[in-house]
């Protein structure tokens, strides 16, 4: 009687040899006793395989290496006409001429750390103005100021800015001082800029007040390729991460040219930007592409200021942008965004200041120097109204 495992006998050779009935078991006996003659056949085989690797590399490295070479030979050089990141305002040519400007990640610029000159000084924290407190002395109210060019003060010595001014107006620069305004702004930027701005730098100043100043220009004018949401994805980055460290390879180069350079020509917006070398003569009533931000996150990039600021304390103060009537009647739609500053100051029930009604009111012929930056005299208006508003805001507390 056979068990569940069978065996069938076969004489061979004058002995008896027991083998599986299922072939099951015989392919797993014939592969345990099948082994390699040679021991070192794996390991040979490793060899083989890292020699390819190696030799394929150095192919590849040859390869590179001849079509530089070549490209140098033939003087091949191509330097872009635009940047990998591109704006109708000039902030980005002013960063890589490295005035008082120059390149970050996600910022796309930054104020220049330890910046000089005649009428500008830039801090070691990279914010227009003196030095910052080092230690923060008890009872003092910290305010920050951002914005555009408008808040850094655009084309004013550092101390007729709306919020060197601020400061005095609230009595910061006597003795026994209670306010220290910080002026943030950086000219060019965004509210997408700046909400990040808030989040990464302003956060750890431990602020009491905020004011936020946007969309006197910069969030409304026509996108040259891309929104600044977009131009701010993890691809983009790292395209600038390899400008900056291949540019000045030929082959890089000619990649860039193939790729990226062709593939701009036909941009709209790039067309608005060469048309219009004077930005005081910018029109895009009749524009119906992108804008650098839209009206819809326009008010998200200021909702997400606030809501932050609300979560650690800290009192917000929105601006309603002072603008020209000609520069208006030019680009209407930045109406829209002036709405929208009332609209979210409404829903979160925080104060706003209408600089716009203001500038209206006492004649704003005389407080603009060119199509959207105000002059000495607008900046001290602006902070009066401001510096209302913070005492209002006391008063109720």
């Amino acid at each position: 009687m056979f068990t569940s495992k069978a065996f069938c006998c076969h004489f061979t050779c004058g002995y008896v040899k027991e083998w599986p009935s299922t072939r099951l078991d015989c392919a797993v006996k014939y592969a345990l006793i099948k082994e390699p003659q040679d021991p070192n056949y794996g390991l040979a085989e490793m060899k083989t395989r890292k020699v390819v690797r190696v030799v394929t590399l150095f192919v590849i490295l040859c390869v590179v290496i001849s079509v530089e070479g070549m490209l140098r030979f033939f003087e091949f050089r191509f330097s872009p006409e635009v940047h990998l990141y591109q704006f109708v305002s000039p902030e980005m040519e002013s960063a890589s001429e490295g005035i008082y400007l120059e390149f970050d990640p996600l910022l796309f610029w930054r104020l220049k750390p330890c910046f000089s000159s005649d009428q500008v000084t830039i801090n070691s924290h990279g914010f227009r103005g003196r030095a910052l407190s080092q230690s923060r002395p008890a009872g003092l109210v910290r305010i920050v100021c951002l914005g555009c060019s408008t808040t850094f003060g655009l084309g004013v010595e550092d101390n007729a800015t709306y919020p060197a001014v601020l400061e005095t107006f609230l009595g910061g620069n006597g003795g026994d001082r209670r306010y220290e305004v910080i002026n943030c702004g950086v000219p060019g930027y965004t509210s997408y800029q700046t909400m990040h701005l808030f989040q990464e730098k302003i956060l750890p100043l431990e602020p009491d007040i905020v004011v936020l100043l946007l969309g006197t220009f910069n969030d409304w004018v026509p996108a040259v390729t891309l929104p600044d949401l977009k131009q701010s994805s993890p691809m983009r980055r790292m395209a600038i991460w390899m400008h900056t460290k291949l540019g000045s390879l030929r082959i890089y180069q000619s990649l860039e040219y193939l790729l990226l350079y062709t593939h701009r020509r036909g941009s709209t917006g790039e067309a608005i930007a060469r048309k219009e070398r004077s930005l005081s003569q910018l029109v895009t009533a009749n524009y119906s592409g992108e804008r650098r931000v839209s009206p819809e996150d326009f008010k998200r990039n200021l909702t997400a200021v606030i809501r932050k600021a609300e979560e650690l304390n800290i009192e917000a103060i929105l601006v309603v942008p002072p603008l020209p009537s000609k520069t208006l009647a030019r680009n209407p739609l930045a109406y829209k965004y002036m709405d929208a500053v009332r609209e979210v100051a409404s829903v979160h029930q925080v104060p706003f200041v209408d600089a716009f009604g203001a500038f209206v009111e006492n004649g704003e012929s005389g407080l603009f120097f060119d199509f959207c930056h105000p002059n000495i005299q607008g900046n001290r208006l602006l902070a009066k109204g401001v510096a209302h508003a913070i005492r209002s805001m006391k008063e109720e507390k």
